[in-house]
């Protein structure tokens, strides 16, 4: 009925608990487990149908080593720029610059410029690259959290938004080949 006590305690001697209320989270079972783990089997499904179409777009026109050391570099471009942050914020030039302790003004401008520039194709082309951040299905279920449908969604999307294109690069590059 909603109304019930939550009992915690410390098996360890000498060991202090302390719980705020909001350190505290209770599950509600809403659907059955089952049906949780087939929607995260699901967005497993999908991503790896987006690694299926990455891996055949690339080994198209490239020989199998590089195909792979490429697809691993689309799958992982994203999170990657994510992961650096702050160093491809505009003005990294000039932190650049300073940290080489550039004095002849041509040769400073010449890296800022190169830095910025590189610094703002990083970004663009991060944002073309798949996001696999949108395929969460292994924390939700690790937690015991019901998966929503618009995790489902995104990663849908991701899937059919960037793998739907490629295949079908790869099948014009693949006509063009015969």
């Amino acid at each position: 009925g909603g109304n019930f006590d939550v009992l915690v305690r410390c098996l360890t001697t000498g060991d202090l608990l302390g719980i705020k209320t909001q350190s505290l989270s209770l599950v509600v079972s809403h659907e059955p487990f089952l049906w949780n783990l087939v929607k995260s089997l699901f967005i497993l499904w999908l991503m790896a149908i987006l690694v299926v179409a990455v891996s055949i777009f690339c080994s198209t026109f490239l020989s199998w080593p590089i195909a792979v050391v490429l697809t691993l570099v689309i799958l992982l471009g994203h999170w990657g720029v994510e992961q650096l942050g702050d160093a491809t914020a505009p003005g990294i030039g000039n932190q650049v610059v300073m940290d080489f302790g550039l004095r002849s003004p041509a040769k400073a401008e010449a890296v800022r410029a190169t830095v910025e520039k590189l610094s703002s194709f990083l970004d663009f082309i991060s944002t073309i690259l798949p996001d696999i951040s949108q395929y969460p299905a292994v924390d939700n279920i690790q937690d015991g959290i019901s998966i929503p449908t618009i995790d489902i969604r995104s990663a849908a999307d991701v899937t059919f938004g960037f793998g739907l294109p490629l295949v079908l690069l790869a099948y014009v590059f693949l006509k063009n080949k015969e």
